[in-house]
C-alpha cells in the first residue's frame, strides 16, 4: 500500500519548490496536507465564530479547485465540510470521457459504495458493447469532467468492468487528482505574462505533465470544454 505522499510524487499532485518555474511560488497555496497547522495558538473560544456561519461561508461557494486547494488546509472541520462536499455532492457532477470519435465514450456518476464511486455507460452503449470496449483498451487515459473543469489526468485508482460497462474509482482520488491539474493551470495562468489564456496554460501544464506535445488531444479536451460551457448556456 503505499502513501499519501507516494500517490502525490507518482501522480504530480505538488510543484517542485526548487524548480526555476515561477508557477513553483504557488505550491504552498494547495498542499495536499490533511492536517491543519497546529503551530499557533487556537483562536478563545468567546472569538470563534458559530459553526452554523463557518457552514455558509463554505457552503457559499462554488470554486472547486479554491475550495480543495485553500478553504479545505483552514482547520480540521473545514477540511472535514469540504470533504463532505467532495463525497457528497462534487461527486455527482463527475464524467469519465474517453475521445472515441463517434463512439459515445462518456460514463456518468451512477453511486456511492462507501469510498468507492461508480460510473456506467449510457444503456444504449450495450448494442455496441465490443465496438466500444475494444476502443477503450486501446484509447489513452479518460477526461475527467468536474463541473466546467475537464483534464485527462491519469487515475491509475481506476478500474474498469467491461462486461457491464462500469468504472469504479475512489471518490478522494478523482476529486484530488482532477484539482490537482486545475490547481497547476491555475498557478500557470497567474504568473505567465505572455498573454496566454486559459486553454494556452492547459496546454503548457498537459505538455509537462506528459512530457511531449499532443495537439489531437490538446484540440479534443478544448472541444469538449467549449461543449460544456455551450450545454450550459443552453439550460441557463
Amino acid at each position: 500500500m503505499t502513501s499519501d505522499n507516494d500517490d502525490r510524487a507518482e501522480s504530480g499532485d505538488e510543484f517542485d519548490c526548487d524548480s526555476d518555474d515561477g508557477a513553483a511560488l504557488s505550491a504552498s497555496f494547495w498542499s495536499e496536507s490533511e492536517r491543519a497547522d497546529r503551530s499557533f495558538a487556537p483562536m478563545p473560544e468567546r472569538l470563534a465564530l458559530p459553526l452554523e456561519l463557518h457552514r455558509l461561508i463554505i457552503y457559499h461557494s462554488n470554486e472547486f479547485e479554491d475550495m480543495w486547494g485553500n478553504w479545505r488546509l483552514v482547520c480540521a472541520f473545514w477540511r472535514d465540510e469540504v470533504e463532505h462536499l467532495a463525497k457528497t455532492e462534487w461527486i455527482r457532477q463527475v464524467d469519465f470521457r474517453y475521445n472515441l470519435g463517434k463512439l459515445n465514450g462518456n460514463f456518468h456518476f451512477q453511486r456511492l459504495e462507501e469510498d468507492e464511486a461508480i460510473f456506467a455507460a449510457y444503456k444504449r452503449a450495450m448494442s455496441y458493447h465490443s465496438s466500444l470496449t475494444n476502443a477503450m483498451r486501446r484509447c489513452g487515459p479518460p477526461a475527467v469532467k468536474l463541473g466546467f473543469i475537464i483534464h485527462d489526468i491519469p487515475t491509475p485508482e481506476l478500474s474498469f468492468d467491461y462486461v457491464n460497462l462500469t468504472l469504479t474509482c475512489p471518490w478522494r482520488a478523482v476529486i484530488r487528482r482532477v484539482l490537482g491539474e486545475e490547481l497547476r493551470v491555475q498557478a500557470q495562468c497567474a504568473v505567465d505574462d505572455s498573454g496566454k489564456n486559459y486553454e494556452d496554460a492547459c496546454v503548457v501544464v498537459r505538455r509537462e505533465r506528459m512530457g511531449r506535445a499532443d495537439r489531437r488531444g490538446d484540440e479534443w479536451l478544448k472541444a469538449e470544454r467549449f461543449a460544456e460551457l455551450c450545454r450550459s448556456m443552453s439550460v441557463s
